[in-house]
């Protein structure tokens, strides 16, 4: 197991202790509730799953959301680096931010957001913020506002694996967030459900 793969599993055990432990009267998910694979939306709908990863020795993240219709077709995507940013929750919530501007960027009115980070998802959920993340969170209700109908769901590590990777090529792949024609390749033959 690679470090930064070891340290994306070491927060997301934090996440579901802390909010299991720390937070009582929260609603939290049980593990066997999730579902181990990622399932489309109902016809109509689309559904954006979005993930954050960093690079801890160069001091670098990328962040990188992707959507899907009813027949699982990528239909849109965005990938970012993220420069002299190392916080996890704060790089998770800018890829949230990111799916919700991608919705508006595209016109999708109808739309589920899906990530694997608990503490992102409870914070848009409710008012119990990280202060770190606050004021992201707040932006992210405001743009969410632009759209008809908008939900945040919280999704096993498995569901998540096309933003994930996704994430990963941009981080390690300096030519790829500037090829749109690899983008492409990847997204439509290379990336994960």
């Amino acid at each position: 197991m690679q470090s930064q793969e070891v340290v994306s599993a070491a927060v997301h055990s934090f996440e579901e202790f802390h909010y299991t432990h720390l937070s009582p009267g929260t609603s939290f998910f049980q593990p066997s509730q999730l579902s181990l694979s990622w399932s489309p939306p109902a016809v109509g709908y689309f559904k954006i799953n979005f993930d954050a990863t960093f690079a801890k020795q160069r001091c670098e993240g990328a962040i990188a959301a992707v959507f899907r219709d009813s027949t699982c077709q990528p239909l849109g995507w965005s990938c970012k680096k993220v420069l002299n940013q190392m916080n996890p929750h704060i790089l998770e919530a800018l890829a949230c931010k990111q799916a919700v501007q991608l919705s508006i960027d595209k016109g999708i009115n109808e739309v589920i957001v899906e990530k694997d980070s608990l503490i992102v998802i409870q914070g848009i959920q409710s008012q119990d913020q990280l202060l770190e993340i606050r004021g992201i969170i707040q932006d992210i209700a405001i743009l969410s506002q632009c759209i008809q109908q908008i939900s945040f769901t919280h999704v096993s590590r498995s569901c998540n694996k096309a933003a994930h990777s996704l994430g990963q090529k941009s981080l390690h792949d300096y030519s790829f967030l500037y090829n749109p024609m690899m983008q492409v390749m990847f997204v439509t033959s290379s990336m994960p459900i």
